[in-house]
């Protein structure tokens, strides 16, 4: 045995002596510190994060959406079943406060899940502890408020109920129909995790007739309602994605790299928009080879790899090369936390199964040591880095209109201008509107205080100009925020006024313990109306992106790549 290996086995041992200890502390101490100081971690750090645009969307959707709209029409935009909606509607439509209403709500599944992970999932107890903790279930599904934030409680639920599902399908039926609503991806995996379990069911003859036909006509229907609800629309902006990788790359990608996205790596900023360098690939595939491994050296019994994860991630992962991006990884990091969840539910036929290869249980001791202290990583590094820099814009933006008083004045507020769809996209208004009690910008949905979100739909060239037709309509603006390419609104007569910048900041977002995306956002006023409120212009900043040494080296790989394609075709 070379000295390298040597070193890397007593490692092991250490951890693995380690982590019996702590399982031999006789009290509930290990428990009861965790419990209590998740709340004060999670409103710690909650209270400096400043909700990004899915955060804003949501809300406002659920303050101003009639409901027949968040039921019927929106979902097909907005890709997600209406629960997440439903829920804040209860609080944004009775005037709760916007952001502390938002995190509360994701506390109480972050912490609820939280209590069925420490207390009832079958892992070793420094796992239990220290799960909630980490980056996706504490940072990106908790602090940053969206509907992820419910699918790991309801993955706890059917794992929870699975070992009963036969003896009562009803309330298994019922977690499936809960990790349905919370994601369409989610909705995919219970779709299937119902079919492993009809499958199972008339196979074994195992199951109490009445009450699981009742349960399967249950489902059924609400999964029909499901996909009748959230079916993307044909003008739907996440249907007409262009990608940049081939639909090799993606099944690459979502079937040997995303499980090891889930666990300590970070190759996919966005499926759809950035091409992955050569040398992730080259990478990450050994190692998402090697979890499947462990998936199926640890399944207590082989079938249930046909059963339960092979029938449901395959599907899964075929139809989110669709449309994908980093974000999304928050469903599959609790999928897998799920799976072996499963495999580890009899604890003592596994245990027996790891005394036959003490290879393969090392080997699986340093896989989880190490995507624990990363993910942990990633959790504490992102979370500082959300208290000392602002996440995202709106808050302060808003701040400075109500200090001067720009929301009397005409206010035009930018769009995405670079795409066709450019005229419903005003993510500044979506993300500014929420500190005020009724829509100030007259170009966002027609100044309609009833319909304060933007929609995702794409606009054709004619609806474009009709757009911009109704904003003529109201003159030039005397105030213009965010990026708005007013010259191609007002064309001629955009020279009839001169605009200078009186507010000038950024946005840092974060993304696994680095800043993934640096934007700026500037506020123009009309130069003599900024005399007139003693506004001075400033210098604009000008930050596209920061990149840090991984995106440098892709960004060197993907030119030396090109370049060689390009010496090729001229040979």
């Amino acid at each position: 045995m070379s000295e390298k290996n040597s070193i890397v086995i007593g490692f092991i041992d250490k951890i693995q002596k380690f982590t019996q200890n702590f399982e031999k502390i006789s009290n509930y101490t290990p428990e009861i510190i965790a419990l209590v100081l998740f709340p004060v971690l999670f409103f710690f750090f909650g209270y400096f994060h400043e909700p990004w645009y899915d955060e804003a969307q949501a809300w406002q959707i659920a303050k101003s959406a009639s409901y027949h709209d968040i039921l019927f029409y929106l979902p097909h935009y907005e890709g997600h079943p209406p629960l997440w909606h439903l829920i804040l509607s209860i609080f944004a439509k009775n005037n709760f406060p916007y952001e502390t209403t938002l995190l509360s709500v994701s506390f109480v599944f972050s912490y609820t899940a939280t209590f069925f992970i420490i207390l009832k999932s079958p892992f070793s107890r420094i796992i239990r502890v220290l799960l909630p903790y980490t980056y996706f279930l504490f940072y990106q599904n908790g602090i940053i408020s969206r509907p992820y934030c419910m699918v790991m409680l309801a993955f706890c639920a059917i794992a929870i109920f699975y070992k009963k599902r036969h003896e009562k399908p009803i309330t298994y039926s019922i977690a499936l129909i809960f990790l349905a609503l919370t994601h369409p991806y989610s909705f995919v995996i219970s779709s299937f995790l119902a079919l492993a379990w009809f499958l199972e069911a008339i196979k074994k003859k195992c199951f109490k007739f009445s009450k699981f036909y009742i349960s399967c006509i249950i489902l059924g229907i609400c999964y029909v309602l499901i996909v009748s609800t959230i079916f993307p629309a044909s003008d739907t902006i996440a249907a007409n994605v262009k990608s940049e990788n081939s639909i090799f790359i993606k099944i690459l990608y979502t079937f040997f790299i995303l499980p090891v996205d889930c666990f300590f790596s970070d190759v996919c900023d966005a499926l759809e928009f950035h091409q992955f360098a050569f040398y992730e690939l080259i990478l990450n595939i050994p190692i998402g080879i090697l979890i499947w491994g462990f998936i199926y050296f640890y399944s207590k019994n082989k079938d249930f790899i046909l059963q339960t994860f092979l029938i449901t991630y395959i599907p899964t992962a075929l139809i989110i090369t669709k449309y994908f991006s980093m974000q999304h990884i928050g469903v599959f990091a609790p999928y897998f936390i799920f799976i072996f969840w499963l495999i580890f539910q009899n604890k003592k036929e596994t245990d027996n199964k790891n005394r036959k290869n003490n290879t393969i249980n090392k080997l699986f001791t340093l896989f989880i040591a190490i995507s624990l202290v990363t993910s942990l990583f990633w959790s504490i590094k992102s979370s500082v880095l959300d208290v000392f820099l602002r996440y995202y814009i709106g808050k302060e933006e808003a701040m400075f209109i109500k200090k001067y008083n720009l929301d009397k004045y005409n206010i035009l507020v930018g769009w995405n201008y670079e795409h066709e769809y450019s005229t419903n996209l005003l993510g500044a208004g979506v993300l500014i509107l929420p500190y005020f009690d009724k829509n100030i910008f007259y170009n966002f949905n027609d100044k309609d205080s009833k319909k304060q979100y933007a929609y995702s739909r794409l606009n054709t060239k004619k609806q474009i100009e009709n757009e911009y037709k109704k904003w003529r309509n109201h003159g030039l603006p005397d105030v213009i925020v965010g990026d708005a390419d007013y010259r191609a609104v007002y064309k001629d007569e955009s020279n009839k006024q001169e605009y200078i910048v009186v507010y000038s900041n950024n946005d840092s977002v974060i993304k696994k313990g680095t800043v993934g995306r640096i934007r700026v956002l500037n506020i123009l006023v009309e130069k003599e109306l900024a005399k007139k409120l003693n506004l001075k212009e400033i210098e604009p900043r000008y930050i596209e992106r920061c990149y840090d040494l991984r995106h440098l080296a892709k960004k060197i790989t993907i030119k030396i790549m090109t370049a060689w394609e390009k010496s090729g075709k001229n040979k």
